[in-house]
């Protein structure tokens, strides 16, 4: 992939593909729930043998099947420390709600750092083997990617252009994204999904795998939604609009 300049930020983010009702059950798997648990690890970690993931192995701890976010669910929790603490209860909370909300995958930094080199872990529900949209292998290793690519994010900030790295640097000094824009989670996460979803156009258009036309149309619906999004900040003024302009600028296609 291309050579790119990173500036650091941080907000928490899925992939997420159509929907359906969940009940939430902890009740202890069958003999064959655990089959099917073992034989869906094996299918990810031969899924990520494959050499397009080789790049992001630096940034990537592990690939976990977490069938119904039970894992993410305590991660969250075991963070649940300190003046934090009630954030990251929320977001244990919301565990219960993403297996039915479409979720496929979530993607942390092991150890809760965010920008600062940790590698990161993959919680890959069971969306991934059962959603009807999800139809090729090719599909698979696309989102596989996708994940992939936030961790890279999550270990190294936000990247741009060389061309860009500049401004940006006499803007933000060393500094960092003020906290007052760090704050807005729906600017950050837009920032992060136009980031990585160009990461994922970029492998898509090399030809390293070939996902289905569904699963290619949500990647430039899910790219094109996200554009919008920092089309608007780029309309104010202030830090927002200069850094959704840079990002926007460094992802031209």
């Amino acid at each position: 992939m291309r050579k790119r300049t990173y500036v650091g930020g941080v907000v928490l983010g899925f992939l997420a593909l159509g929907g359906g009702a969940y009940g939430v059950s902890r009740k202890k798997v069958s003999e064959e729930q655990t089959a099917a648990v073992v034989g869906r690890q094996g299918e990810l970690d031969r899924l990520m043998q494959d050499p397009v993931f080789r790049e992001f192995m630096p940034f990537v701890d592990r690939v976990v099947y977490d069938e119904q976010f039970d894992a993410l669910h305590a991660w969250y929790q075991g963070r649940a420390v300190g003046e934090k603490r009630e954030q990251w209860n929320e977001y244990a909370k919301s565990c219960a709600g993403l297996l039915g909300a479409g979720t496929i995958a979530v993607t942390e930094p092991v150890d809760g750092r965010y920008f600062q080199g940790s590698k990161a872990v993959i919680f890959v529900s069971r969306n991934l083997f059962d959603s009807p949209l999800i139809a090729t292998e090719g599909d698979k290793k696309a989102i596989l990617v996708h994940e992939c690519l936030d961790g890279v994010v999550f270990a190294k900030g936000f990247f741009f252009a060389p061309s860009e790295s500049a401004c940006l640097e006499a803007l933000l000094g060393r500094k960092g994204i003020s906290r007052e824009v760090y704050s807005d989670v729906s600017f950050v996460r837009a920032m992060r999904e136009v980031a990585v979803d160009y990461g994922v156009q970029f492998e898509l258009n090399h030809g390293a795998f070939k996902p289905s036309d569904s699963v290619r149309a949500w990647f430039e619906a899910h790219a094109k939604e996200n554009r919008q999004v920092l089309e608007k900040y780029v309309a104010g003024s202030g830090e927002r609009a200069y850094l959704a302009g840079a990002m926007l600028r460094s992802t031209q296609r």
